[in-house]
């Protein structure tokens, strides 16, 4: 409303409007700069953490590509485990001694079915690390990079299984792709 709506619908003179128009909003703008700076600095903060979280991605990237592409790196293939996997699925591991980090790439990997999904392992030093869940994309291609102080030691076997879609703590029976050091 204008000022002169607001003067009639209150039946009060101009003036009177337009000071009490006026107290109003200082006394809303003195209330509420609290809850806008409040606000203002958890917007701040979340933008601050989203910036840190996607430089500490994008550091995590650069040191996996590095990883990737060093020439003492022995890629690991892994090659169909069982029946019914498509001939042109595998996927393969790099990982390099001494380092937490490894790069699984798969390729022509089937879609895992309803309620199910693909994690990839390493077994190292008998114990299975979870590397993490494998999302294949409508041709079957996905990437896993993880980062996990259990890597510093070269995998005997790495695994990708066939999981309830939740995941699991440990490697299920139907492993799809696999490599072994024998």
């Amino acid at each position: 409303m204008t000022h002169e709506q607001v003067a009639q619908a209150l039946d009060v003179p101009l003036g009177t409007a337009k000071t009490r128009i006026r107290t109003g909003l200082h006394t809303l703008r003195t209330a509420l700069a609290p809850v806008a700076a409040t606000l203002f600095g958890l917007a701040f903060a979340v933008v601050g953490a989203r910036d840190l979280q996607t430089q500490t991605m994008l550091n995590r990237d650069e040191r996996a590509l590095s990883l990737v592409t060093m020439s003492d790196v022995a890629p690991r293939r892994l090659g169909a485990a069982m029946p019914g996997v498509p001939s042109a699925a595998h996927a393969t591991y790099r990982g390099r001694a001494g380092s937490n980090l490894a790069v699984l790439s798969a390729e022509a990997l089937p879609a895992p079915g309803d309620g199910k999904t693909y994690q990839a392992w390493a077994h190292a030093g008998g114990q299975w690390t979870v590397l993490g869940t494998v999302v294949p994309d409508s041709s079957g291609t996905a990437l896993v990079v993880a980062e996990n102080s259990a890597l510093v030691n070269p995998p005997d076997a790495v695994e990708i299984t066939l999981e309830p879609a939740g995941g699991s703590q440990t490697p299920g029976e139907t492993v799809v792709l696999r490599w072994n050091a024998a």
